[in-house]
């Protein structure tokens, strides 16, 4: 049987690793183990990923972040103009992805598409070759300046690992918008890339942009009468929306003008998938509105408000995360606050939203963040970074629903970063003889999924993932939990299974190494 002693102090610490800053865009989704995954180009002067190229961030075995160059396990050259990436809403967990960078020594796009492949794959970025689906012809007159893809829904793969021939060709419909090299300053065009089985191809120019100068936003999506796209956009001073299909080779694309009420001031679109995998449409301004997936290829419906909220004033830079029915509607405001709100999937009107929005953290004109939602728990995760800043993620747990922040950080044995963590000393004692349980093996988890140093080592542990470690000769663990704030995840120790002599034949200890700052908080107020 054991004594337990724990003293933790939030201080300044360095680590081994590099902070990612000068990012230029990112996307997240989620790895095997429902971890945050990054997707994301650099500037060309971070110290990583200065080439221009498409990057992966994923957590390894033992629970660090590491880079991978995902432009260079395809042989793709060049610095990356666009990307897209989605993830099917099934076990799998399959990513969708497409980029395209500009070749060297020329002004052109050069598209590269991959069949769905598992996170698990990214382990040995080798195997990507394997998922890489060839174009008939790269169009060398062009400068893809967005990619657009609508959500992944279907079930992909057949055997392990392998995405086979029905599920690359339910690709979701993906749209690139660009320009033609030699036409610098015309309006930029949009086609459909079509995605088959083992091939792809581009399409016909759609013509959208002579009905929509100036455009707000794009959106794919599916509805009854077909795959295609909202457009929200300015005419003649007037915010309009539209849903336009896109067939192959189709002439007389069926078009919905839908009803923007005066005053809703619209900034931003997003989209959700409705239990019958047709496509809902939200959008933010000055207020929430949604039109559901069947009222939305009808012209005269309306848009609906379906929050005045005083946070969604000015609302913008709306982002929707999604894991089966379970929703949570991501924005920023007028007042430079990051919100969200949970919501499901139902598609109707007074149903969809849960509780209030909620501020949670200042934002910026120029932020940018990606939130995705943990299949298994339906907690939250997002990453999120403002002007040159590092990269932060922020994680809810599940019980509580208290947000946590971390830096998000590569591991790199030769660099080290600073950064505030909750350094935590543990002795554990013999309760008859007092004497330190020296080689003592003991499992430590937490309320939250967590990067932590013990004695030396990095663990990714979670609530139900505990990591068996060893005391020192001293009987001490040395526990080290990065931290951007001054909260931290509880630590539950436990007896291992199967161990002979139990330490805690009363239960397992719980303490929170975050006691300490959160008592002198509470002698302020």
């Amino acid at each position: 049987m054991a004594n337990l002693h724990i003293d933790s102090q939030l201080m300044n610490h360095m680590l081994p690793a590099s902070s990612i800053n000068n990012k230029k865009h990112l996307l997240a989704i989620h790895d095997e183990k429902h971890q945050p995954l990054a997707v994301l180009t650099f500037d060309a002067h971070q110290a990583i990923g200065n080439d221009g190229h498409l990057y992966a961030i994923k957590s390894n075995s033992s629970g660090s972040n590491e880079t991978i160059n995902v432009s260079s396990a395809i042989g793709a050259r060049g610095t990356v103009d666009a990307f897209i990436v989605k993830q099917a809403n099934d076990a799998d967990g399959g990513i969708f992805l497409a980029f395209s960078n500009t070749v060297p020594d020329s002004s052109a796009s050069e598209l590269h598409v991959l069949a769905p492949f598992k996170p698990e794959v990214l382990n040995t970025p080798d195997q990507l070759t394997r998922y890489v689906i060839f174009g008939t012809a790269q169009n060398d007159k062009v400068k893809i300046n967005a990619l657009y893809m609508a959500s992944a829904m279907l079930p992909l793969f057949h055997c392990a690992g392998q995405a086979t021939k029905s599920s690359a060709s339910n690709w979701p419909l993906l749209i690139a918008s660009y320009n033609y090299v030699a036409e610098h300053n015309k309006d930029a065009n949009i086609s459909r890339i079509l995605v088959e089985a083992n091939k792809w191809r581009w399409t016909s120019d759609l013509r959208i942009y002579e009905q929509a100068k100036t455009t707000i936003g794009i959106a794919p999506g599916s509805l009854s009468v077909g795959d295609g796209l909202f457009v929200l956009y300015k005419k003649e001073q007037r915010t309009t929306l539209m849903f336009t299909t896109i067939a192959i080779d189709d002439d007389s694309p069926w078009t919905a003008d839908i009803h923007v009420p005066e005053g809703s001031n619209l900034n931003s679109i997003s989209t959700y998938i409705d239990p019958d995998n047709y496509t809902g449409l939200i959008l933010a301004g000055d207020g929430l509105w949604h039109i559901p997936a069947k009222d939305a290829f009808n012209s005269g419906n309306s848009i609906k408000e379906i929050s005045s909220d005083p946070l969604y004033k000015g609302a913008t830079n709306l982002h929707v995360a999604q894991s089966g029915e379970a929703v949570s509607i991501w924005f920023s405001n007028a007042d430079l606050v990051l919100g969200y709100q949970h919501a499901n999937n139902s598609g109707v009107d007074d149903q969809m939203l849960f509780g209030d929005a909620v501020p949670l953290r200042p934002s910026s004109p120029s932020i940018d963040y990606s939130a995705i939602i943990d299949p298994s728990t339906k907690s939250q995760s997002f990453i999120v970074v403002e002007d040159s800043s590092h990269l932060v993620l922020m994680e809810q747990a599940t019980e509580t629903k208290m947000w946590n922040s971390r830096p998000f950080l590569v591991h790199e044995p030769n660099g080290l970063v600073e950064t505030n963590a909750f350094v935590s000393h543990v002795e554990l004692q013999d309760s008859r003889t007092k004497q330190p349980l020296s080689s003592t093996k003991v499992n430590v988890s937490t309320t939250g999924w967590a990067n932590l140093i013990i004695n030396g080592t990095e663990y990714m542990v979670g609530k139900d993932k505990p990591a068996t470690v060893e005391t020192n000769v001293k009987g001490v663990l040395t526990i080290i939990q990065p931290s951007d704030g001054i909260s931290a995840y509880k630590y539950t120790f436990s007896d291992v299974p199967g161990s002979n002599t139990p330490l805690f034949p009363s239960g397992p200890v719980t303490a929170d190494p975050s006691m300490k700052v959160q008592d002198k908080i509470q002698k302020f107020t």
